[in-house]
């Protein structure tokens, strides 16, 4: 009995692999690639002097997996490219295209923010071509990278220490680091001196204030002589209270995350190193198994520098905190963040949980510890960026 051909679906990874076949069907069969499938070779420069042109090869480590990926090809209906929707996701569909060497007409690519069903579902309804300028962008700096690293790392071993490495970006963030260490040990302390003092009104409550001004003038006191004078001039002093004024204010959350601030609060708060940071990240983003229901991603594309969310997701929210904290917790209009980030790709979105109602008390049992301590940090985060202002009651004296 002759079996009907699959549509071939090619992924990065074996965790998205396993996702995306659930989610699509036996309509399709989704094999990874195992990351970019072609490279600069590691044992020369591989990029053209003269042209910048780069010389990429198939690595020993890849070659198994182009064979394979040829074979489903050649018997496929269509070949879906579903590599990540970044600069490198589109390098690694480019190379692909270009190894199983199947016709145009049969290559599809599809692009998602999220591993759910929906978008899924949507992303295969609209398939487009390849981006060359996205891919070109990416062998730009895959070349300029190979020609510092190739070029400056030998220098640095002849003239330093063996095994020491330049790059693009290391060199100029070591230059950077360089720059400032100088301003610190060129810098001059002053010393300085300030004065504070204790009052207590008549129910005996009590408050520290500081001296900052003397006779109309800022204070300013740069020895213990002058500071002792002060002192004793006010000791016996007698205070009152010129003006009371209170007012109130209040202050917005923070912005969903983006790749670099993850990062950073991961590392504050939470004392993960960026590689782990990212891994945990990449482990939500391509599924977790949540049981009978299979697996599913968790949270948007991690590397991204937009502020964007998408109008569904900000409607979510707004239920979410009216169910959990109630109405005067909520915003009557959605919040909307402009992304400063010059060159920033607005079609992306923030990262954010993919379902807002999974509160981190509901996934606890299918994460481990710190696969749930990074989704409680995106998910708080994200709620509260559409939570109604903080409000204080300041008084100044």
């Amino acid at each position: 009995m002759a079996t009907t051909a699959k549509d071939l679906v090619v992924v990065e990874s074996p965790t998205k692999a396993r996702t995306l076949e659930r989610m699509l069907g036996p309509a399709y069969k989704v094999e990874a690639s195992f990351g970019h499938i072609r490279d600069l070779p590691k044992s020369k420069m591989g990029v053209n002097l003269k042209t910048f042109a780069p010389e990429y090869i198939v690595p020993d480590d890849s070659e198994k997996h182009a064979r394979t990926l040829r074979r489903e090809a050649k018997g496929a209906n269509h070949v879906w490219l579903a590599t990540d929707l970044d600069r490198e996701g589109e390098a690694i569909a480019w190379h692909l295209a270009d190894v199983i060497k199947v016709p145009k007409s049969k290559l599809r690519r599809v692009t998602f923010h999220e591993i759910t069903p929906a978008a899924i579902d949507e992303a295969f309804k609209h398939p487009r071509e390849i981006d060359q300028d996205l891919v070109n962008a990416q062998q730009a700096r895959r070349v300029v990278d190979r020609l510092v690293g190739y070029t400056m790392s030998p220098l640095l071993w002849k003239k330093i220490r063996y095994g020491l490495s330049a790059g693009r970006v290391q060199s100029v963030a070591l230059r950077l680091i360089v720059d400032r260490e100088r301003e610190i040990t060129a810098f001059v302390p002053v010393e300085y001196w300030s004065l504070e003092a204790v009052l207590a009104n008549h129910a005996g409550q009590t408050f520290t204030a500081e001296v900052i001004q003397h006779k109309g003038h800022k204070l300013e006191i740069h020895d213990g002589e002058t500071a002792e004078k002060h002192r004793a001039a006010l000791a016996d002093a007698a205070y009152v209270v010129k003006s009371l004024e209170k007012r109130e204010s209040g202050r917005n959350a923070a912005p969903p995350f983006t790749t670099s601030t993850l990062q950073q609060e991961a590392s504050r708060k939470l004392g993960y190193s960026v590689k782990r940071t990212m891994v945990l990240a990449q482990q939500l983003y391509e599924g977790i198994s949540m049981g009978a229901s299979g697996s599913v991603g968790l949270i948007t594309y991690m590397r991204t520098d937009s502020l964007h969310v998408a109008e569904g997701a900000l409607k979510q929210a707004r239920d979410v905190i009216v169910s959990e904290f109630g109405v005067p917790y909520a915003l009557d209009k959605p919040r909307h963040y402009k992304t400063r980030s010059k060159g920033a790709q607005e079609a992306h979105e923030a990262i954010r949980p993919t379902d807002m109602a999974r509160t981190p008390d509901r996934m606890k049992r299918f994460l481990k510890p710190d696969q749930l301590r990074l989704y409680t940090m995106i998910w708080q985060r994200a709620i509260a960026s559409q939570m109604a202002p903080a409000r204080f009651e300041n008084t100044r004296m």
